[in-house]
């Protein structure tokens, strides 16, 4: 349904352009990517580099070399020479987690890594692509995990306590998934 791209390109490449254009505001994003690996997300990252400055698309095989279409010897030197101080800078905004998550793990990690929460002009972005995926601690049912990551968490200590920025994706219409939930937890149809 496109979920993720939307949210990278948004939350994600406009949040770290934002930042870094700006004089008065800086920020950390913690991507928690449930379903793609990080090599992934880090593919998608050339690939919107190639198309802002050549104006056309990139898929995965093309950044990879399999198959037969290649990169260009102008594609490959505009990723070695100018995109580095670039990508040297969303290393330093971007934190991309991917595997298998539980709400307790996912907590813990973000409490013990959050990045300069004294200052006015930081904001923690926290993104969890999709909830669906993530899995219950143990004695927990999957309602339960997800009740308590966006209730108890997300809501009550991310939001609230440490000021940071939260959005969660949730897959719609899959077959591998036959329920979804509010942000309370509660059961709701597919969409």
């Amino acid at each position: 349904v496109g979920k993720t791209n939307w949210v990278w390109k948004h939350a994600v490449l406009d949040s770290i352009d934002f930042i870094k254009n700006s004089q008065d505001v800086d920020g950390h994003i913690y991507y928690f990517s449930l379903e793609l690996s990080k090599h992934e997300m880090i593919s998608k990252l050339f690939a919107n580099l190639l198309f802002q400055r050549f104006g056309k698309q990139y898929s995965r095989n093309v950044l990879m070399s399999v198959g037969t279409e290649r990169l260009t010897d102008e594609e490959v030197a505009f990723i070695e020479i100018e995109c580095k101080p670039y990508l040297e800078f969303v290393d330093s905004k971007l934190t991309i987690l991917d595997g298998s998550w539980t709400p307790d793990k996912m907590l813990a990690f973000i409490t013990q890594n959050l990045k300069n929460t004294n200052s006015q002009t930081f904001t923690n972005i926290v993104i969890v692509d999709t909830t669906n995926a993530i899995g219950a601690d143990s004695g927990q049912s999957k309602v339960e995990a997800l009740k308590k990551w966006n209730q108890e968490y997300c809501l009550q200590i991310l939001r609230n306590e440490k000021n940071t920025a939260n959005i969660l994706l949730q897959q719609q219409d899959k077959n591998s998934s036959t329920r979804q939930y509010t942000n309370r937890g509660e059961s709701v149809m597919d969409k």
